[in-house]
């Protein structure tokens, strides 16, 4: 019987000596990702700020030396701008570039053959993920965790080198925008990145005064760098303005005609499976009229477009019926030429993007106005 606490206390020790990797293999659920991980860094961000304070202090009193001031300024520096990513790190990632580009344009891959360039504040953070984690494991993570917060998975693949567009490459279109660190050992993964990549997500989360696109391509390191067995990744965050209703102006649509022979039109709003324009489509309408009314020689096709869902015959249907509704509206009460007119109903034949996501359904409800 008094062998009891021993092996009591021998258990105690078991439990708390496994290496810290294998307690980290439990599955990180969604909502870690996004809110535990928040608050690990901003504890972190705490401690490393209290350090540094008492690092100067120390190296104030105790020395002089150029050296040890410039230590000292340099993690202060270091820790003013150190602010968190408005989408966390995955858990134990070791950051190797944080790239704070700013506003700029950046091509979002949004299916295998569609580019939408974005606008926005552009963050490209490069990382080394926990050893063990695979590329997969990396993904699926940002999948769960944008879809917990109410986010959207636009796009999502296993085999994004295969990926050509226009005659560009993925690796092509992914480092536009990207900061070149030249070569040398220790950037030789980032620097052939994202030719290793085996994986690709695209998501959204609309918030109340933005969208937030976040982009991760993940993959092995480099083989010039013997880091081709753990898992790196980069995670780009784009901040833009959501798309309002009524920004489409008379301009705009001159520009898509002269420049693409079309632009696509959101703003033109149906109740589902109808096809009585809504009130609040009138500032769309208004520009196109203004355009139309200002070029009378200017002949345009009126196409309604819907996605996948429902009956193919009926959608086909639909997407005459609110050509025609949008044509009668334009002649009846904005004073457009009859003639400069012609209702066309393509269905969901046309898409833009993706049915398989809510995001790209959205895309491909559209009436687009085209040149004759």
């Amino acid at each position: 019987m008094k062998t009891k606490p021993f092996i009591l206390i021998a258990l105690l020790v078991a439990a708390f000596s496994f290496p810290a990797e294998a307690q980290v293999k439990v599955k990180v659920s969604a909502k870690g990702l996004l809110n535990a991980v928040s608050k690990e860094a901003g504890k972190a961000a705490n401690k490393k700020t209290e350090q540094v304070k008492e690092q100067t202090s120390e190296e104030a009193e105790t020395t002089a030396t150029g050296e040890a001031e410039a230590t000292a300024t340099g993690e202060a520096e270091a820790t003013a701008t150190d602010d968190s990513p408005i989408i966390p790190i995955y858990s134990g990632s070791d950051i190797r570039y944080d790239d704070q580009i700013g506003y700029e344009e950046f091509p979002l891959i949004i299916n295998d053959s569609t580019i939408q360039n974005t606008e926005g504040v552009l963050r490209r953070i490069f990382c080394q993920a926990p050893e063990g984690r695979s590329p997969l494991e990396i993904i699926k993570n940002y999948e769960s965790a944008i879809k917990e917060d109410g986010g959207s998975i636009l796009f999502i693949t296993r085999n994004p080198k295969e990926i050509e567009i226009d005659g560009e490459t993925f690796n092509d279109i992914f480092r536009k925008n990207r900061k070149d660190r030249g070569l040398s050992t220790y950037v030789f993964t980032h620097t052939d990145f994202p030719k290793t990549a085996t994986e690709y997500l695209a998501g959204k989360l609309s918030m109340t005064d933005k969208d937030v696109y976040i982009i991760v391509a993940a993959g092995p390191g480099a083989w010039a760098a013997s880091e081709d067995n753990r898992t790196f990744y980069e995670l780009v965050t784009l901040e833009a303005e959501p798309m309002e209703m009524g920004m489409v102006t008379s301009a705009d649509i001159g520009k898509g005609i002269s420049t693409l022979g079309r632009i696509a039109i959101y703003d033109i709003f149906f109740d589902t499976g109808q096809s009585d324009v809504k009130p609040e489509s009138a500032g769309a309408l208004k520009a196109i009229a203004e355009y139309l009314n200002t070029n009378k020689n200017q002949k345009v096709l009126i196409v309604g477009h819907t996605d996948n869902t429902g009956d193919f015959d009926m959608n086909v249907t639909l997407s005459k019926e609110r050509a025609d509704a949008v044509m009668e509206k334009l002649i009846s009460e904005y004073g457009v030429a009859g003639d400069q007119l012609k209702p066309y109903g393509a269905g969901p034949v046309s898409p833009i993007a993706s049915n398989s996501t809510e995001q790209g359904k959205a895309n491909n409800r559209r009436v687009e106005i085209v040149e004759q």
